[in-house]
């Protein structure tokens, strides 16, 4: 036997032992595609749903957020008029101040207290007559 037999053999030899290794891997590759063209039908059977489902989803997101937002609008505008009642009466309140002399709160002070005490006389007048 030559050199280059011997050399044949053993080229020979791991090829197939290569092609015998290569085998299982080119099953499993193909089962692999098989199970994924099953999953790909599938996905395909059931997308169509998921895509509305989805669409309504995003549908009632966006009515949701709008309303949100006008509500917000509607809020913030009365807010500012509320504001801008606040700001005039605290201005009408400064300019009050400022044109009412100090007698004058005093004299306030001292009626609201006659009224109030009027009320307790005659609230304990009533009383006392109901009891007789």
């Amino acid at each position: 036997m030559e050199k280059l037999d011997i050399v044949l053999i053993v080229i020979s030899v791991a090829v197939l032992l290569f092609v015998g290794f290569c085998i299982p891997v080119l099953i499993q590759i193909w089962r692999t595609a098989k199970n994924m063209t099953e999953t790909l039908k599938v996905l395909n059977e059931s997308l169509p749903l998921i895509m509305l489902n989805l669409a309504e989803i995003s549908t009632s997101v966006n009515r949701t957020t709008t309303t949100v937002h006008r509500q917000v609008e509607d809020l913030s505008f009365a807010l500012r008029r509320v504001q801008e009642v606040l700001g005039l009466l605290i201005g009408l309140g400064e300019v009050v101040r400022q044109r009412v002399h100090p007698p004058f709160a005093g004299t306030m002070r001292t009626a609201a207290a006659l009224i109030r005490g009027g009320r307790v006389f005659l609230r304990m007048l009533v009383d006392d007559r109901r009891q007789r």
